[in-house]
């Protein structure tokens, strides 16, 4: 009895998880189709021009497509049930929610798929990591900074697109050119992350470290964990097919194992063999299933 609820209950999984990936994959067919009319949109206004106006764009378009939502939905509290199985990217797509974060998450997606490498940055402020959170374009060498949330491209005296370290060793001149509702407090004076170690404690702590004695630590303080969830349910739906394959393979390795013990305890009883007809009308019994 026992052997047969396991089996049943591996079935059970199989069914769960195809159904998850039929919904992680519809989702994320859902978002690449919205980023492609968007990154397809942002290409063609700025063809022919720089990658400052391509990334403008693509900005532009995040607001056009997200302020609305954040407008009428940005202060409502909803179910995390569709939470479940959306990526973090287009909460703020759904519910306008986010604030910087949800903005930047979006936008460095749809960079993304215009072939613009990007991560975020953690700003320090008030002494607080990720006080205010904005992107870098990696372009060469170089990391370009974008403010997503008020679709700020920080530029120097020739237009150019500036790299962080110079925005924050010259603050007092980019200061002049920022938005409205800007905060003075945003100034990154106070330092910056691409990613914050000590968000989880001793598990993130103990990662960074085993990090640095593999990679080193420049390579490791450089890196943007944030950036590889992005499209998360592209990732979730190979996930559980990946699961739901491992869970079919067992049960049909388990089935083959099945007809060879029936065969095996079956084609003879006291060594006299059974013609086909008296194997047909014979059932197995329990103590010959597999364990």
């Amino acid at each position: 009895m026992k052997s047969r609820l396991f089996t049943y209950g591996i079935i059970f999984f199989s069914g769960f998880f195809l159904t998850l990936a039929v919904v992680y994959y519809s989702e994320w067919r859902y978002e690449e189709d919205i980023l492609d009319s968007m990154a397809n949109r942002a290409i063609l206004s700025a063809k022919g021009k720089g990658i400052e106006d391509a990334v403008d764009s693509a900005m532009s378009l995040t607001h056009k497509v997200v302020d609305p939502m954040a407008d009428v939905y940005g202060n409502e509290k909803f179910g995390i049930g569709k939470d479940f199985f959306i990526s973090p990217s287009f909460l703020v797509y759904y519910y306008g929610q986010g604030a910087c974060g949800g903005y930047a998450a979006f936008t460095a997606r749809l960079l993304n798929k215009m072939n613009i490498k990007t991560k975020f940055v953690l700003q320090t402020v008030g002494g607080v990591p990720g006080g205010h959170i904005t992107l870098v374009i990696e372009d060469g060498t170089k990391l370009l900074l974008v403010d997503p949330l008020f679709a700020w491209t920080f530029r120097d005296s020739m237009g150019h697109m500036s790299d962080i370290n110079q925005v924050a060793a010259n603050w007092p001149y980019y200061a002049k050119f920022k938005p409205k509702h800007y905060r003075s407090s945003y100034n990154y004076q106070n330092g910056w992350t691409y990613t914050n170690w000590n968000k989880l404690g001793i598990f993130s702590k103990s990662a960074y470290k085993i990090g640095v004695l593999i990679f080193g630590k420049q390579k490791m303080d450089r890196i943007s964990i944030r950036a590889y969830f992005l499209g998360a349910t592209k990732k979730y739906f190979y996930a559980c097919i990946g699961l739901c394959m491992c869970f079919l393979a067992f049960l049909v390795n388990r089935y083959i194992k099945y007809r060879s013990m029936k065969h095996r305890n079956y084609t003879s009883v006291n060594s006299i063999p059974l013609s086909g007809e008296q194997l047909n009308e014979m059932e197995p019994s329990l103590e010959y299933l597999p364990k």
